[in-house]
Formats: structure tokens, sequence, C-alpha cells
């Protein structure tokens, strides 16, 4: 069975778990779909032009999934560090609201889909601060709290849909609930491939039912 994952940077550990070249792990074919959120890739695709890009690049990936396939998603990590809180903040929304709506129009596009998915939970919050200069950007402790908060939803969205939750946040976050420095990169915005092993385990688990 090929996994093909597909997502934003945070894909990118998936190819460097590749190249050093561990066995015994399914075979990740690796797409990037640049820098797009979960919230916006779940948008209607004429709501803005990064929206009909990133679906356009999906619908060209899918055409080269076989049935036996796995599609893994990897997108989220963009709405937890910075565009959930951002919105809440501007607008008044509340966080739950913001995250629920998310859900149920990603959950909904996935649906539709037609081939066996899959998705990865979001990592822990990461030391990366405001680079972007946002007005509103929150503590990592609120983008810790922000991060449990959307996973719980994700698990709720693809169990409801028929869709593999690949959880491994638990397994790499410290006692804070942020990014364990074992897991993470220097850039401090990403996850080392070191815990591609945690995502290995759960999708062999999935395949040997199958």
């Amino acid at each position: 069975m090929k996994v093909h994952v597909v997502g934003d940077s945070h894909a990118a550990k998936f190819e460097w778990w590749k190249l050093h070249g561990f066995p015994s792990t399914p075979e990740y074919v690796i797409y990037g779909l640049g820098g797009i959120t979960a919230h916006a890739f779940a948008q209607p695709p004429e709501s803005a032009s990064v929206t009909r890009e990133a679906r356009r690049v999906f619908a060209d990936i899918m055409q080269g999934v076989a049935d036996d396939d796995l599609v893994l998603m990897v997108l989220g990590d963009g709405d937890c560090r910075v565009h959930l809180y951002d919105h809440h903040m501007r607008d008044g929304i509340p966080l739950e609201t913001l995250i629920a709506d998310t859900m149920a129009r990603y959950g909904a596009f996935l649906a539709t889909v037609g081939k066996r998915m899959a998705v990865l939970d979001v990592p822990p919050a990461q030391e990366i601060g405001n680079i972007y200069n946002f007005t509103h950007y929150g503590t990592r402790e609120q983008r810790a709290a922000i991060a449990v908060m959307f996973n719980a939803e994700l698990k709720r969205m693809c169990e409801a849909n028929g869709i593999l939750f690949v959880g491994i946040h638990d397994r790499i976050a410290d006692a804070n609930g942020f990014l364990s420095v074992e897991y993470a990169h220097p850039d401090g915005a990403h996850v080392l491939d070191s815990a591609v092993q945690f995502v290995d385990e759960i999708i062999n688990e999935y395949a040997a039912s199958l």
C-alpha cells in the first residue's frame, strides 16, 4: 500500500524520513499544496485563488492514487499557529465556532474524494514567534491550547466520515503541551522526521486490519 502524503510544509518530514532510508515503513509519496491551511482548503474553490490552485493540484494528485492506496492529509498547523487566533481576536468569533466550521467544511470535502483517507493531527505548539507580524498572535500557551482543541474536533470529524485519524500529538508533546525538543526541527517551526515512526505504527496497524 502506498501512502500519498498531501499537505503543507509539514509534509516534508516524510521526505526526510525517506531520504534516511528507514526500513519496514509504508511507501510514502509526498506532494506539496503550498502554504494552504485546512480552513482555506475547505472553502469553496471560487472563494480564493489559493484555494482554487490547491484544489486543482489535489485533483491532479488523486488521479494517480490507486483504490488500495491511502491518502494522508497534513494540514492545519497554519490554522492553529496563526489564523484561528487572529480571526478570533479580529472578529470576536469564539475559537470553538471557528474550529467547528473548519471541520464541517473539511470533513464534507474529504468525504467526497472517493479514496481511502487519513488525516494527521497538528503538532504541539512550536517555538516560532510572530515572524510575519500578524496583528494578533497567541502566546505559546494559547497556541498549545488551540492545537488540542483543533485535534479533538479533527478526530471527531474523522470518526464521523470514516477517515483514519493519525494522532501523534501526545507522543511528541512535552509536559507543557509544547513540541518536545526531541522532535523539534532547528527552524523552530517544524517537526523532525523521527516523529514519522509513530505515524508508521498507526498506518501499519490500519493496513493489517484491512
